[in-house]
């Protein structure tokens, strides 16, 4: 079940994520919500160049010390970090953003999706069909390889979140959301008084895009045996007892 940990205060906020695991989503509603304006970024400390959300600055590379000005400036920001094996390594998160993440500076949002199938269903279907928004009718193969490949990343990505020891105000589990902007604005423990429409599901049911589902919950019943999957469960628990991935 998701948590509020520490109540939310104006501050700047940063989720901290795996793919398809609702972010654009959450960051998005949070923006509608929020009483200052904003500027969202998506991985900020991603090498090269990053877009920036409703901001006149199209694309900037982004540092510490420009995240840093922005707070200064009495900007709200809205940051996207994911925390991925090959992004952590690339970023060097180890040696000069972690002090950044748990600075008190942010409020930090940990969002979790428990179901490492569907999440490795999702994120083998976007890569398979490069669709990574839009409701696709379109029906797929997902090759096992590419499966299981995704499933390796998003378990040892589940273990670098236990090495990082990072603090968080707030869990929400992508599980728990309902696409109703109020109900999923009062889980953050975000208050406004507008009120918004629920949005309508942007993805069909998996069965009716991924011909081969069978086979895939087949191998995925067979080799998540194979795994830590259990002491990676027992360790989560230093995070929050309601975290099970499964």
């Amino acid at each position: 079940m998701s948590k509020i940990i520490n109540k939310y205060n104006d501050k700047s906020i940063q989720i901290i994520t795996m793919p398809r695991s609702g972010s654009k989503y959450i960051r998005k509603i949070i923006s509608l919500a929020n009483k200052t304006p904003n500027i969202q970024i998506s991985e900020p400390f991603r090498n090269g160049y990053v877009k920036i959300i409703n901001s006149s600055e199209k694309k900037i590379k982004t540092n510490i010390n420009y995240l840093n000005k922005k707070i200064n400036d009495k900007c709200s920001l809205i940051l996207k970090e994911y925390i991925s094996s090959k992004y952590v390594v690339k970023n060097l998160i180890y040696k000069n953003t972690l002090n950044f993440i748990n600075d008190p500076l942010y409020y930090n949002i940990l969002l979790l999706r428990l179901d490492l199938f569907e999440m490795s269903l999702s994120l083998s279907l976007s890569k398979t069909s490069n669709n990574w928004e839009f409701k696709d009718y379109n029906k797929y193969n997902i090759n096992i390889l590419l499966f299981k490949d995704n499933l390796d990343f998003y378990l040892q990505s589940y273990k670098l979140l236990l090495e990082l020891n990072i603090k968080f105000d707030s869990i929400i589990f992508y599980e728990d959301l309902t696409n109703n902007l109020n109900d999923d604005l009062a889980l953050l423990d975000f208050s406004t008084n507008k009120k918004f429409d629920t949005l309508k599901d942007k993805s069909l049911p998996k069965e009716e895009n991924i011909i081969n589902l069978e086979e895939l919950k087949i191998f995925y019943d067979k080799y998540i045996k194979t795994t830590d999957i259990n002491f990676i469960n027992y360790k989560l628990k230093d995070i929050d007892d309601s975290i099970i991935i499964r």
